[in-house]
C-alpha cells in the first residue's frame, strides 16, 4: 500500500490508516477474504461498471507463495466459472431436478419395490438371510 500511495498515482491510502487492508476491503477498493466474498464484489463492480472485459489481480506479496498459488486457484475454479457462464449448464440442470424431484422419487421408488417383489418371487426372500 504504501507503494501504492506514495510511489505510484493511485493514491489509495489516506494518511494515518495503520490497517490498510481492513481499510481497502471497507471501502471497497479490495476484496480479501473467500471466493464467495470475490464474487460478490465483482458482481458490484460489474453492476456499478456495466460491465468489464478483463480483470487484472494485483501480486502484492502479503501471503506466502503457498497461499498465493492456493487463492489464484480458489479464484480459477469458483470465481471465474460465475462470471464466464460455465456453470450456466450445471444451473439449468440443477434447477430441472429440482423441478422435478418429487417424479423422480416416485420412479425411484416404484422401481426399488418392483425389484423386491422380483426377488421374493424368485423365492429368496424366505430364506432368513
Amino acid at each position: 500500500m504504501e507503494y501504492l500511495t506514495d510511489v505510484t498515482t493511485f493514491g489509495a491510502m489516506p494518511a494515518g490508516i495503520t490497517d490498510s487492508a481492513r481499510f481497502m476491503v471497507e471501502s471497497g477498493l479490495a476484496v480479501i477474504g473467500t471466493p464467495d466474498d470475490a464474487v460478490r464484489h465483482l458482481e458490484r463492480l460489474w453492476r456499478a461498471t456495466g460491465g468489464f472485459g478483463a480483470l487484472l489481480l494485483v501480486g502484492h506479496d502479503w501471503a506466502d507463495w503457498e497461499q498465493t498459488r492456493r487463492s489464484y486457484e480458489l479464484i480459477a475454479r469458483h470465481v471465474v466459472p460465475e462470471f464466464n457462464g460455465q456453470l450456466n449448464a450445471r444451473r439449468a440442470s440443477l434447477e430441472f431436478c429440482r423441478e422435478n424431484r418429487s417424479r423422480f422419487l416416485a420412479v425411484s421408488e416404484t422401481a426399488v419395490q418392483n425389484e423386491i417383489e422380483r426377488y421374493r418371487k424368485q423365492g429368496r426372500g424366505d430364506s432368513g438371510s
